[in-house]
């Protein structure tokens, strides 16, 4: 993901970002380097792992919600559908 001059992700929108939610918070699950678990870098992230993903992932309603709500216009590529090979 990219981030704005003004530091947060994509651009900011005067209009609905798009019709629906962020989907990164469904499709996208990042472990990073020191165990801390997001969807999206931009918001807080869900809590750093322990043990067990589950116990972590509990708290995720806060995290989900910040992105849900989120106004900001972001193109995230990695989540674009990948060309089928035939």
């Amino acid at each position: 993901m990219v981030a704005h001059q003004d530091g947060g992700p994509g651009v900011a929108s005067t209009h609905a970002r798009r019709r629906g939610k962020c989907p990164v918070g469904g499709q996208r699950l990042v472990i990073g380097a020191r165990r801390s678990v997001y969807s999206c870098p931009f918001h807080a992230p869900i809590g750093v792992l322990g043990d067990e993903l589950r116990d972590v992932w509990a708290h995720a309603g806060p995290h989900l919600d910040s992105i849900a709500s989120c106004s900001r216009a972001c193109v995230h590529t990695e989540l674009a559908p990948q060309p089928i090979l035939g």
